[in-house]
This record gives structure tokens, sequence and C-alpha cells, in this order.
């Protein structure tokens, strides 16, 4: 009788503990300084996005615009301070937005491509600063590039482990574009 009763609590206990563990699951994102440091990210240094007024010539000569029209310093002092760095393209796309966007993009360019948090697009009139551009430069993997759109049909990547500036509508950046991608809001 004793151990009859034991075991209906045990099934119950074990039924009760499974429901319980398979409920949905919350996402956060966890912001203190051990988690930033852990990443890379220097968290005294995370905000600061200073650019000096020759730097900002600089970009915006680059980019074919104005000065006035860089507004995201953050963006902006991270692409000055790693230019002609040696980096894959997948490598500092996560850096960058982890850094300047405090996101987490993780893998290989097919692997961001395939994160759930993305929205495609293929039209690049469609494109605005931050949004990742994709390319495949090989018939043998749906994407092999990735970058950070800037502004004025420029972005952000690194090709052949030299992190850059280019231009979108030139040469085999233009035939290899694959999709636009923005985070969801």
């Amino acid at each position: 009788m004793i151990s009859c009763r034991f075991n209906k609590i045990l099934v119950v206990c074990a039924l009760a503990s499974f429901y319980s563990s398979c409920g949905p699951k919350k996402d956060f994102v966890i912001t203190d300084d051990y988690v930033s440091k852990e990443m890379g990210i220097n968290p005294t240094e995370k905000n600061k996005g200073v650019l000096s007024e020759d730097d900002k010539n600089y970009i915006a000569k680059k980019l074919g615009i104005k000065p006035s029209q860089l507004t995201n310093d953050n963006l902006y002092s991270f692409i000055k301070k790693n230019e002609n760095r040696n980096n894959g393209s997948a490598g500092i796309t996560a850096r960058l937005y982890a850094e300047v966007y405090n996101k987490k993009v993780l893998g290989e360019p097919v692997d961001i491509l395939a994160d759930k948090r993305l929205e495609l697009f293929k039209d690049t009139g469609s494109l605005r600063e931050g949004d990742l551009v994709f390319f495949r430069t090989n018939s043998e993997e749906v994407v092999t590039h990735v970058g950070v759109y800037l502004k004025n049909d420029h972005f952000f990547s690194s090709q052949n482990n030299k992190a850059e500036i280019y231009n979108l509508k030139k040469g085999s950046w233009r035939k290899n574009f694959v999709s636009g991608g923005r985070f969801k809001q």
C-alpha cells in the first residue's frame, strides 16, 4: 500500500517536472560588464565612438557624402579603427555588431544569413545603414561573404583578410550580391 502510494507520488512529481521544463523559454540579453569582457568588448569603451573631424572628412570622402551625413560616431569610429586590419568578413561583421549595436552575430556568412532574427530582401535600394549585405563568390555555397551597409552604396567588410569600405555597385560585388538583411524590430 505504501509503495503503491509512493510510486503514484513519484510519477506525479516526474510528470509535473517534465511539463514545467517544456514551457516557453524567455529571450533575454545580458548586458553586464563581465559578458562584455568575455565578448572582447571593453565595457568602458563600448559606447565611446568619438570621431575626429579629420576622420569624418576621410570617411565621408570614401563614401562620397558630406561629413555632416555621418551621424553614427560609434559605427564610423569602429570602421576607422579596424580599417586595413586582418579579419575575415564574418569575424569583422560579428565584432562590429557586438561593439556598435550590442547584438550577437555568430558563425560563417551562411549561418548569419539563416539567423531567424533577420528579414531578408533583394532590393539594394531598400538598404539602410547597419543592414547586413550577403554575397556569393563561388558556386559551392549559398553565400560566402557578409558585410555591413553604410551609406551611398558602400559597405564595410573584409576581402582577402583586409577590412575596408567597398562599393556595392562596382565589380564583382554588384554581380555577386545575394541579399540584404535587417534585424526585425
